[in-house]
């Protein structure tokens, strides 16, 4: 995984046991792949987790129930729910942060990492355009619509955290064939960039991560920085 900005910390490192206590997250697509080793490492710190998912609710669920299940043994891993959500719709990310109010109050660290639409291999010049604005579309409104719904709370408590996993596909053409994937991936990048710009002064931390076939996470947890 390349760390496009300073990530000082990583959560996976032993010595940072429970560093998360009393914080909230919400993982989104935090079932499956990637986003569900996130959500139990997360937990694993401390930290509650919401773990969103839109199709595969069972997998949202089994990895719901391996958290429980780690705390267990392990009273100080944070407590979990699974909340189903499209988040590309606004109206669906609106219920979903109502549910987490419900629950846990706010959120302080979002993971933007569902992975929305389709993922496809075509040369450019099969692609229709069509394709190409779909899978861009997508990718951005998702990131458009939650960071939406978080960034008020982060201001609000002056302290939080965003991180958007992308892809290398943002920097380098590869695999062959994966132009729309990877346009709308350095669109991420550029968004997360913006958005550290404009809020990097509100308390919050603001990454973009890139996972290249790993699963190694990294947070700076440090408040403010």
């Amino acid at each position: 995984m390349e760390v496009l900005t300073n990530l000082s910390n990583s959560i996976g490192d032993s010595n940072a046991t429970h560093i998360l206590t009393g914080k909230t997250t919400l993982v989104t697509g935090g079932g499956r792949g990637i986003g569900a080793t996130i959500s139990k490492t997360l937990a694993k710190r401390g930290a509650n987790v919401v773990v969103n998912y839109f199709n595969n609710e069972g997998s949202a669920n089994e990895i719901v129930s391996q958290i429980k299940t780690i705390k267990e043994s392990d009273p100080l891993v944070g407590n979990t729910i699974g909340v189903k959500a499209d988040v590309t719709d606004a109206e669906c990310v609106s219920s979903m942060m109502d549910k987490i109010k419900d629950t846990f109050d706010h959120v302080d660290i979002m993971v933007n990492n569902a992975m929305t639409g389709l993922y496809f291999l075509k040369p450019f010049l099969e692609l229709k355009w069509e394709d190409f604005y779909e899978r861009f579309y997508d990718e951005i409104k998702a990131a458009y619509e939650i960071t939406r719904a978080t960034l008020p709370s982060i201001i609000k408590h002056n302290y939080g955290k965003i991180v958007y996993i992308a892809t290398g596909s943002a920097k380098y053409p590869n695999p062959p064939g994966a132009i729309a994937f990877g346009t709308a991936k350095a669109g991420l990048v550029a968004f997360a960039k913006y958005i550290a710009q404009e809020y990097g002064r509100n308390g919050m931390s603001k990454y973009c991560v890139t996972s290249i076939g790993t699963t190694r996470f990294v947070i700076n947890d440090r408040k403010g920085k």
